[in-house]
């Protein structure tokens, strides 16, 4: 394991590209950013199933879900998702093109402007 200082935008992204898996093993989570930009950028995600985590990742769809708290979960998940390549890459589409159009700023706008009634 090697610490990584800070990385302006680009090498962020480009790090986090060319991981297989990025994992965020929160107990608690409100959002979880990390792991919106690991599917962003289309990493294959694992995750514990904490509320802003489950909200953003569907299991085995666009990442893998364990409880929080439950070593031995995650470290399965860890090796199912580095094992089966297949499923890495199916998770790893989904969850950049969910990513991209659950945050698209035209749909949000769009979205926003049909809630407060102005879009009919």
């Amino acid at each position: 394991m090697r610490r990584i200082g800070c990385l302006d935008r680009e090498d962020l992204v480009a790090l986090v590209q060319s991981a297989d898996v990025a994992v965020c093993p929160s107990y608690l989570e409100g959002f979880g950013l990390a792991a919106a930009e690991a599917m962003a950028a289309g990493t294959a995600v694992v995750a514990s199933s904490a509320d802003g985590l489950r909200a953003l990742v569907v299991h085995e769809r666009t990442g893998l879900l364990f409880p929080p708290g439950d070593h031995r979960a995650l470290a399965q998940a860890i090796a199912r998702s580095l094992t089966d390549g297949r499923l890495r890459e199916k998770m790893r589409v989904q969850a950049r093109e969910t990513v991209r159009r659950r945050f698209d700023r035209r749909e949000a706008e769009r979205q926003l402007l049909e809630t407060i009634g102005i879009l009919v």
